[in-house]
Formats: C-alpha cells, sequence, structure tokens
C-alpha cells in the first residue's frame, strides 16, 4: 500500500504537501512507534505531504473508524484493506 502511495506522490508532483496530503494509519500502533514509522517512511521514500501516524490504540480507532476502518477485516493484518479519501483543495 505504502508503495502505490509513494507511486501517486510522485504523479502529483509539488502538489503534494500543499495541495494534497496523505495518511497512513497504523492497524499495529503498539509495534508502530514513530521511531519505527520514521524508519519505514525513509526506506520506502515517502515525502512532503505522505504522514505515517500512531498513537494510542483508543486514540487513533476514531479517526480510523470516520474514515471508514472496519475493525473485523483490519483484524487480517495481511490483507491491509487501504482507505482513502480525496477532497479538492482551496
Amino acid at each position: 500500500m505504502t508503495d502505490n502511495l509513494v507511486r501517486v506522490q510522485g504523479l502529483l508532483g509539488p502538489r503534494v504537501g500543499r495541495d494534497v496530503l496523505m495518511y497512513s494509519i497504523s492497524l499495529q500502533p503498539e509495534h508502530d512507534t514513530p521511531g519505527v514509522l520514521a524508519d519505514y517512511a525513509k526506506r520506502h521514500s515517502v515525502g512532503p505531504g505522505g504522514l505515517l501516524l500512531t498513537g494510542r490504540p483508543a486514540a487513533i480507532e476514531l479517526p480510523r473508524h470516520r474514515l471508514g476502518s472496519d475493525p473485523v477485516r483490519d483484524a487480517n493484518l495481511e490483507e491491509h484493506l487501504g482507505r482513502a479519501r480525496f477532497t479538492a483543495g482551496p
């Protein structure tokens, strides 16, 4: 999933980080510390405007749910179902 988002970043060029932001919210916040995610982003060449987010499980559950997360389907960590939401900028 991350590699696909990096490809999209390349296609959108300088608009990413200005007109377009990409957020990825961890499915494993117990493992995905800020340091782990920073290293992961570096290894996958995630550019500006692409943010890998983590936090306490209770804190990230609400935004994940509101973005369409399905806890039953997300329990299968091999499947990594992605959700994308797009909005137009000002």
